[in-house]
């Protein structure tokens, strides 16, 4: 309501997290980070030259003792974020912090990184042009709009009686 960083969110999963140690473990494994504009603090995203190495990348983090969040999506992008950061750590803060039920949430995505904020109860809504991971998930809590991006997003809206 007031326009101000919330910082109470990332304070409790930053102790957890070694950007640069992370880094380190990529650049020896040499995966090619995307460009700066998608990293940040608590993120560090890169190419996955082929569906095989992201094992290898769950293995290299595991020996080196770095706990992080995997997030491998389209079989060729991999974000590495703090084991309780995301998304759907994040509703749940925002949610919890505004008083608001959870039942009054309602959701939309269409890529695989949205995927843990599509649990009940909130509701959901699944646009057209979504990727496999979320076109597959199925509950009561999840409407699969016919249209993509904006107006999938609208017919969720309308779906739900939110419009």
């Amino acid at each position: 309501q007031t326009g101000e960083l919330l910082t109470g969110y990332q304070n409790h999963f930053q102790k957890e997290w070694s950007r640069e140690e992370v880094e380190r473990v990529m650049k020896r494994m040499e995966f090619v980070p995307h460009p700066q504009e998608y990293q940040s603090q608590f993120k560090v995203s890169y190419e996955v030259p082929h569906p095989v190495a992201y094992t290898e990348v769950l293995r290299e983090l595991d020996i080196a003792s770095i706990k992080a969040k995997t997030i491998f999506t389209g079989q060729k992008n991999l974000d590495l974020i703090p084991t309780s950061a995301g998304k759907g750590s994040a509703l749940r803060y925002l949610h919890k912090q505004a008083s608001i039920n959870a039942k009054r949430v309602v959701v939309a995505g269409n890529s695989g990184e949205d995927l843990e904020m599509f649990e009940a109860p909130y509701k959901c809504i699944v646009v057209g042009n979504a990727d496999q991971e979320l076109n597959e998930l199925e509950g009561e809590h999840i409407y699969h709009a016919p249209s993509a991006f904006a107006d999938g997003v609208l017919e969720g809206l309308l779906y739900w009686k939110i419009l």
